[in-house]
């Protein structure tokens, strides 16, 4: 017989199976209810429970920014950053604050102080901080242009004056001029030579050294660094700076470092009082004390300062504790502080290979290992921070490795695309002086591009590639009228008819030329020296060519100079 296939309706169930369902069913109907709840009224409670920790947790960023405690202050960003919207200008100003003291994050800096502006929450002292956090970050031509920004009387504050003096000297660039302040005037009569008036300048600073502004603060800085200060008169100072209202760290490490030259005997306990009184203050000034150690030479001072985590993690007292070791000579203590194992140092890796290059300079100078890490280096910051190519670049100028020197400040030039014509006059300065015409030639045709109106830049490229016979049929007419261009126009034209051997020509160019001698480079009157002998005019060209030095000459001119000795 087969088995019925109907199901069983509900009244056909049996009774516990129905209350089963029940419970099933309410309980079901809670939970729907309290997530209901939860979502309605609990969700709600949630979030404002974390916006509370979270503004509570701003408030405590910036008591551990205060002493330092970056760790700290980092966990509390963490815990507000989950009660607050990413773009509350509150959290934003706190992150700002932070990175800002702590140095560790430039480039999200600069990202958080436009963000700000976008906002519509710009500060007055933003616009300087966005340009020193981008000149950190090793951008120098977006800190030049931030810095072009700031208004007038930020750029002429202490800390604007300072970010044009880093720009200038990062770039190559002398330092600007400023109008005098009557201290900086003071300070130019007392180093001109002018004995008569230099006693009176001393006393006005001293004067002014006794006031409470600004200035009195720039004079106790100068009056400490006088090689004729005396130990009466720098414990002098000493008090001043520690007694002007100011409380400006640096004016009195200035001041110190006065006393500790006129009283050297002193110096020890001097340094112990000081590394007492900055182990309680805060981490800014922490740096600027061991910045100021580097300086003064005391490596083993710093040593008893830093821990290893506050060391590793701190870019600014890492940058100045390496420096102090370049300062004293310490090369093996340096190279092992840039390759320890457990720890990595908080810069960036082409600046490590910079320092590594620096010591191999003076434990290998003959090895491979130099070049190696400049290489590494280069290509490391091909395209990142400017300020460690440059000094990549004067490395490898002090060292003779001069294919790195140029490839350095080539790098420079394509890096900076608005102010590139520095760095290209730099490597054709050092390409020139290294013999290196090929290369020469290059930089002039760039420099010729970027500024097509120079005809300085024309006619030093037009006199190259006449050196080396190249471009001998077509001469540009150029404007005259001043005698040193007019000798630049003549010699040139006398070398394409060397070339072209137009003996013609060249005679009658040649009595033009040497009518403005005077006026010719140290190279061109080589050159006129060997066109001279070949014109038959052997003793005119051996009497201009015996005063020449032959290691000033390109390779090229000095043919023409063996043509006329």
């Amino acid at each position: 017989m087969a088995k019925s296939t109907s199901r069983p309706t509900p009244e056909s169930v049996p009774p516990r199976h129905h209350a089963r369902f029940g419970r099933v069913t309410k309980a079901a109907l809670v939970i729907f209810i309290g997530g209901a709840l939860v979502r309605w009224v609990g969700w709600p409670l949630w979030q404002e429970m974390e916006h509370r920790r979270a503004l509570v947790a701003l408030e405590q960023v910036y008591n551990h920014i205060g002493v330092g405690a970056w760790k700290e202050a980092s966990e509390c960003l963490k815990t507000a950053s989950r009660g607050l919207p990413p773009d509350d200008v509150n959290f934003l100003r706190a992150l700002a604050a932070f990175l800002d003291k702590a140095q560790v994050d430039p480039v999200l800096l600069r990202s958080t102080l436009l963000r700000l502006k976008e906002l519509g929450h710009w500060q007055n002292g933003d616009s300087l901080s966005l340009a020193w956090t981008t000149y950190h970050s090793g951008n120098l031509l977006a800190a030049a242009n931030a810095f072009d920004l700031l208004p007038a009387e930020m750029k002429s504050s202490k800390e604007g004056r300072r970010l044009a003096v880093a720009l200038a000297e990062s770039q190559g660039f002398p330092p600007p001029v400023w109008a005098e302040s009557e201290v900086e005037k003071l300070i130019r009569i007392q180093t001109s030579g002018m004995t008569e008036m230099q006693g009176s300048a001393v006393h006005r600073l001293w004067e002014l050294a006794r006031g409470e502004t600004a200035e009195s603060l720039h004079a106790i800085a100068y009056l400490a660094s006088m090689k004729t200060l005396s130990t009466t008169e720098a414990r002098i100072l000493v008090k001043l700076a520690e007694n002007h209202p100011a409380e400006s760290l640096h004016e009195r490490l200035a001041a110190y470092s006065g006393l500790m030259r006129a009283s050297p005997d002193s110096r020890r306990k001097t340094l112990a009082g000081l590394v007492d009184l900055c182990r309680s203050g805060s981490r800014d000034d922490l740096r600027v004390f061991v910045e100021w150690l580097a300086l003064e030479g005391e490596s083993d001072v710093i040593r008893t300062l830093l821990t290893k985590d506050t060391l590793f993690t701190d870019a600014a007292l890492f940058t100045a504790f390496a420096q102090s070791l370049i300062f004293s000579g310490h090369w093996q203590e340096l190279r092992l502080l840039l390759t320890e194992a457990v720890y990595l140092p908080p810069v960036s890796t082409g600046r490590v290979q910079l320092w590594l290059a620096e010591v191999a300079s003076h434990e290998d100078p003959g090895g491979t290992a130099v070049e190696n890490h400049l290489k590494t280096c280069l290509e490391l910051e091909s395209t990142g921070n400017q300020r460690t190519l440059l000094a990549a670049g004067k490395l490898a100028e002090k060292l003779n490795l001069n294919d790195l020197a140029l490839d350095a400040y080539d790098k420079l030039a394509q890096s900076n695309q608005s102010r590139p014509l520095v760095f290209i006059e730099r490597a054709a300065e050092l390409a020139a002086t290294q013999g290196m015409t090929d290369r020469l030639v290059g930089y002039m045709r760039s420099l010729c591009k970027l500024r097509p109106e120079s005809q300085a830049y024309r006619l030093r490229l037009r006199y190259l590639e006449r050196l080396q016979g190249m471009n001998l049929e077509f001469i540009p007419p150029e404007k005259g009228g001043m005698p040193e261009v007019e000798a630049q126009i003549r010699l040139i034209q006398a070398l394409a008819a060397y070339r072209m051997q137009d003996a013609l020509r060249l005679k009658d160019l040649l009595i033009e030329v040497k009518t403005r001698e005077t006026y010719l480079t140290h190279g061109q009157k080589a050159v006129l020296a060997g066109m001279l002998a070949a014109d038959g005019q052997v003793a005119s060209g051996f009497q201009l060519a015996e005063k020449l030095q032959r290691s000033l000459l390109l390779p090229e001119e000095q043919r023409f100079l063996d043509m006329a000795l």
